[in-house]
């Protein structure tokens, strides 16, 4: 029996096609499991912020709540990574299912209609999909910088004016 170089290309392109499927479900369960993560943790800080024992004075809270955002950035910082380098292999997987199709003319992976969803500049979607970790990173920032660093801010500013006078 002959194989062909199409046959195995064929064979190729049909499991290209199935790690490109396996590696989307995997991406979109990692940002399913990451985003009630982060919810969780976000609804959490806003519980305790808003808390009558949450007060300047507790340093126990206070260093709980730093904890808990530093380990949320650190989070959304493997939350990115992770999802960045899946979506770089996906990116492969479809660069070589696309070369596979030049070359067999038979199999395309996407119908005729559906190209223009995929083109380069079409794909904004796409793009900002990858940016959802930092999202939630630039969310963490934000409550750093409001609950701590805001409060010092002021706090320097009136001894500032203070001594001045």
């Amino acid at each position: 029996m002959i194989i062909r170089k199409k046959d195995i290309l064929l064979k190729e392109y049909e499991i290209v096609s199935d790690q490109i499927t396996y590696w989307d479900n995997q991406y979109w369960t990692k940002q399913k499991f990451f985003i009630s993560v982060e919810g969780l943790f976000l609804s959490g800080s806003s519980f305790l912020l808003n808390n009558e024992m949450f007060r300047e004075d507790n340093i126990e809270l206070q260093t709980l709540f730093f904890s808990l955002i530093a380990f949320n950035i650190v989070m959304c910082f493997i939350w990115f990574i992770s999802c960045k380098r899946t979506k770089e292999y996906i990116d492969l997987r479809m660069k070589r299912a696309k070369n596979i199709e030049k070359y067999i003319k038979v199999a395309k992976l996407y119908r005729y209609h559906d190209n223009k969803f995929y083109l380069k500049q079409c794909n904004f979607s796409g793009k900002l999909e990858r940016h959802i970790p930092s999202v939630f990173m630039v969310l963490w920032f934000i409550i750093l910088f409001m609950h701590f660093i805001f409060p010092f801010i002021k706090k320097v500013c009136c001894l500032l004016i203070l001594c001045a006078k």
